[in-house]
């Protein structure tokens, strides 16, 4: 996947998320790679939600219009795992649901921030 190429991101999933008004947005989760960030002069947060803003623009760039990623969520947090290291793409989905759900949020608001 395109987003695991991002320096600092350890893993990725991509997703449709069904925005209040029925639009369905790709949106993203990008678990940072820790090590890589302390190696790199420990940036903050919203230092690190800006270049993962700019290389995910880099990558738009290149997709057709209907694949572009719109919304992304930063995670320290694994993704779920089934035994044979497939991502349980619905129990992340319901987690991250859980999140914006206890938040009030949708996922414009919450994108580029940690949710863990």
């Amino acid at each position: 996947m395109l987003l695991n190429r991002i320096p600092g991101v350890r893993e990725s999933f991509a997703w449709g998320y069904r925005a209040k008004d029925g639009d369905i947005q790709v949106c993203a989760k990008l678990v940072l790679d820790e090590e890589y960030f302390k190696s790199n002069g420990n940036p903050s947060i919203e230092a690190i939600g800006e270049m993962m803003d700019a290389e995910i623009r880099k990558i738009n760039n290149t997709l057709p219009k209907y694949k572009i990623i719109r919304y992304f969520v930063l995670s320290k947090q694994d993704l779920i795992k089934t035994t044979t290291l497939k991502i349980r793409r619905s129990h992340e989905q319901e987690r991250i649901q859980k999140i914006l759900d206890a938040k009030g949020l949708e996922m414009r608001k919450l994108s580029k921030q940690i949710i863990d």
